[in-house]
């Protein structure tokens, strides 16, 4: 990426980031989402990835060239994300379509953990209020919804993956709340988009447990005839 920015913050007003990159210091009390829109205002380039501090990969220097790659052989790209070695949201909840043999899938939702955004997205997105946002959640609710509203899709890569922690240190109520606040600034367009796609999310999980359901019942019966 041409440019690389770190914004962090910590208790400790001494502390400084030991590297060569940009660095923007902020609030302690910031959480994601503040900080999320601190790297919108900052971001000036036709794209944007974000990075969560706690992730990991084996090679970022491949992954971002995977990044750039995905968005040049593909203008309708809005939002792109990596495979992410644990997540909610996989492919057996969110795919819509195999794009080829290219590892990219055409995708409902990604994972916020790791991900990139076009500039029409980022500009978008900009427009949202994240005050009373503080975990950051909706805001790839908000990236699809408005992509797929105009003519834009999102995308995992199956070709990158990187690692991150399962557990979270916040109440996942609160941040729930707080999503549904904030998704209530999206257009009349994006909430019907978000619609579709929250309610394909669904069928897909639906799906999932009818053949959980059945191979159970399978190997039920195997056992008794086994036994």
């Amino acid at each position: 990426m041409s440019r690389t920015t770190i914004i962090y913050s910590d208790p400790d007003s001494e502390l400084s980031m030991p590297t060569s990159c940009e660095t923007v210091r902020v609030s302690n009390d910031w959480f994601w989402g503040r900080k999320f829109k601190a790297s919108l205002d900052l971001c000036e380039s036709d794209l944007m990835l974000v990075i969560q501090g706690d992730v990991s990969c084996q090679d970022w220097g491949a992954a971002t060239a995977r990044v750039r790659q995905a968005f040049e052989l593909n203008e309708n790209i809005g939002v792109y994300a990596p495979l992410v070695d644990y997540s909610y949201f996989d492919l057996s909840r969110t795919l819509i379509a195999k794009m080829g043999d290219s590892g990219l899938s055409v995708v409902a939702l990604v994972d916020g953990i790791v991900f990139a955004i076009s500039r029409p997205v980022a500009f978008r997105l900009k427009q949202l209020k994240y005050e009373d946002n503080k975990y950051g959640w909706g805001i790839l609710w908000a990236a699809v919804a408005y992509a797929y509203s105009h003519r834009l899709i999102a995308v995992l890569d199956e070709g990158v993956t990187v690692a991150h922690p399962k557990s979270r240190g916040y109440d996942s109520t609160s941040a729930n709340q707080q999503m549904i606040q904030f998704l209530q600034q999206l257009s009349l367009e994006e909430r019907i988009q978000l619609t579709f796609l929250q309610a394909h999310i669904k069928g897909q999980e639906t799906q999932t447990r009818s053949k959980e359901r059945k191979n159970s019942v399978k190997r039920f019966i195997r056992n008794i005839w086994n036994g």
